[in-house]
């Protein structure tokens, strides 16, 4: 073996590990060593317990990175003085650089590392990070024990600077700090209402509708006039059809138009849909708990949004099937405008005229039968009953006619989708 000084590698290691213990030199303890400490190639860093400088990392525009926060527990309950009444502070004069805030407010250091752990749990990226940090630094600055951070209080302060108030507001009630003082639509509602009112009937009304929840009661509520006669459903052109094709390209409008015009799912429903209840390998999808096969035109769909969703949002921890930019950063659904699609707000066969389209051909293809329908789509007794009435009225007015319609009235979404080159005809697993 190599020698240094006459002294083998592993005599050198025993006499630094020894020398460690006691702060004199490696030297002095080589000529007494009878034995060395074995050990295996590489795992030398067990005893070594010397600290190692933090590697410092650098962002895009090689400026070394702010580094995380600290570990910090929540602040220790203490006696505070209450309140003799309430003072709105005024949050303008706050700076996101105060050092000084940062090093000695345990408020602040708790609720900077709970949104480190938050935002590592939802998957948020480092800007918006940085962004609730300096928000977070604004805010509780000064805060102390039994102090509330309003939500008026923090809006304009956070909205003027471009700083995220959803996100800073979510930290915030985490650590139980946050009170939400926005009025409910309710009151905006009944504000408007009352515009215009003499003080004291505006007064009085006030009180009595959030008493009961309304102002004006319809008097005709209890009054019986008949079952209203229903139309008969028609069936949407096929230009109408291949016109909401063309229009949607973004593969999330693509999977939402896919999952109306063949699984004729309501918007509220797409909204719920779990990743889970995408089953790629068992080609299963389930809609409101029934579980249905998964055809070509929703498989090729749900791929193309599933590899879109993750180039783009690949930390994101939201369990929701659909989600955007917004609903990324936290666990819930998107909106239900997002649902309707921009896309199709001026097309005839728009997301509602879609699913009603798939249900009608269901009836048409297997016959208008109101207890098949319920069971395939979950429709109510009432619901199932129009849909079959329609296609018996439509088949029997093609009957008379003695003409064959296999494009226009018995194969209207799907059979236009299948025409685009990706449809299958779906049922019940």
């Amino acid at each position: 073996m190599p020698l240094r000084e006459g002294y083998c590698r592993l005599c050198w290691v025993q006499a630094r590990t020894e020398a460690s213990a006691t702060g004199d030199k490696p030297e002095s303890f080589l000529s007494h060593l009878r034995h060395q400490q074995l050990f295996f190639y590489g795992l030398t860093a067990l005893w070594d317990r010397r600290p190692k400088p933090a590697a410092v990392k650098y962002d895009r525009r090689g400026r070394p990175r702010r580094p995380d926060p600290a570990p910090a527990p929540p602040p220790s309950a203490v006696w505070c003085q209450l309140a003799l009444f309430e003072a709105r502070r005024d949050l303008t004069g706050r700076r996101a650089s105060d050092e000084d805030a940062r090093r000695s407010n345990p408020w602040l250091a708790w609720a900077r590392h709970s949104a480190h752990r938050l935002g590592e749990a939802r998957g948020w990226p480092r800007k918006t990070r940085l962004n609730v940090d300096q928000a977070l630094v604004i805010v509780l600055t000064g805060h102390a024990e039994g102090d509330a951070v309003r939500y008026s209080e923090v809006f304009p302060v956070l909205r003027s600077r471009g700083l995220s108030v959803e996100r800073a507001t979510e930290v915030l009630d985490h650590i139980g700090v946050f009170l939400d003082d926005r009025p409910s639509s309710f009151e905006l509602w009944l504000e408007s209402k009352l515009n215009g009112l003499a003080t004291g009937i505006a007064h009085d009304v006030g009180d009595w509708a959030k008493k009961n929840g309304t102002i004006f009661k319809n008097p005709t509520s209890r009054i019986r006039v008949g079952q209203r006669e229903e139309g008969v459903i028609q069936p949407l052109e096929p230009e109408h059809i291949n016109g909401s094709i063309a229009a949607v390209t973004y593969p999330a409008d693509r999977l939402i138009l896919a999952l109306a015009a063949v699984h004729a799912a309501r918007p509220a429903a797409i909204r719920r849909l779990q990743l889970d209840d995408l089953d790629i390998g068992n080609r299963r999808l389930s809609v409101d708990g029934r579980t249905r096969r998964l055809d070509e035109l929703t498989l090729q769909v749900a791929r193309e949004w599933l590899e879109f969703r993750r180039r783009r949002r690949p930390d994101t921890a939201n369990p929701h099937l659909l989600i955007n930019k917004h609903t990324a950063l936290g666990t819930g659904p998107i909106g239900k405008s997002s649902v309707a699609g921009p896309a199709l707000h001026r097309q005839t066969a728009a997301l509602e005229r879609l699913r009603m389209d798939r249900q009608l051909e269901e009836a048409l293809a297997h016959g208008p039968d109101p207890l098949h329908l319920a069971e395939v789509f979950g429709l109510s007794e009432k619901t199932a009953i129009r849909y079959a009435n329609s296609a018996r009225a439509l088949l029997e007015q093609a009957a008379e006619r003695s003409t064959s319609h296999s494009g226009k009235e018995l194969g209207p979404a799907c059979g236009a989708l299948k025409n685009d080159g990706h449809a299958d005809s779906t049922g019940m697993a």
